[in-house]
């Protein structure tokens, strides 16, 4: 650029090596009008990593309270003390209904099971989308690095596999 700036002869042509410098920026960073589409995905993506933080931590209180217990753990859904009629002799009094904290405990497992379902669908099918996202960012970087254009974007794209869902954790 600076070669350029000391050939310009007067005002328009600085201007024409400064807006042929910004522009070269703004490719590089992906902010140039034909790489838009990799931009926003980009964008989506991070996005959603957002979206599966967020969705984290709400799994994560309800399926455990204060602590480290789990909610089975929890009073509400102990066993209980319950005294017999009055007819009854002294040593019925001290016996445990275990039967009536049962309910209580099928309840809370349909609900931590139907929490953990959605947990996994939702799961999946944000994996699902970043893996078609990420593949749709790698893909634009290699055509426009073959493009001649760029050629430095295919390093980064090289660079993004092995990313994806099943590329860490698969």
């Amino acid at each position: 650029m600076r070669a350029e700036m000391a050939t310009a002869v007067d005002v328009d042509g600085i201007i024409a090596v400064h807006n042929d410098y910004i522009s070269r920026i703004k490719d590089q960073c992906l902010l140039g009008p034909k790489l838009t589409p990799i931009h926003q995905t980009i964008t989506t993506l991070l996005d959603l990593t957002t979206t599966l933080s967020d969705l984290h931590p709400s799994r994560t209180t309800h399926t455990h309270n204060a602590g480290d217990q789990s909610m089975r753990d929890t009073p509400a859904t102990a066993p209980r003390r319950r005294r017999r009629g009055s007819d009854s002799d002294d040593s019925d009094d001290d016996d445990l209904d275990v039967d009536e904290g049962k309910d209580e405990n099928e309840d809370d497992d349909e609900e931590l099971d139907v929490q953990q379902e959605v947990y996994g669908r939702r799961l999946a099918a944000a994996s699902a989308k970043f893996n078609a996202l990420l593949d749709f960012v790698k893909a634009g970087l290699r055509g426009v690095a073959r493009a001649g254009v760029m050629p430095h974007l295919e390093t980064l794209a090289e660079g993004l596999d092995g990313v994806g869902w099943e590329g860490r954790y698969g």
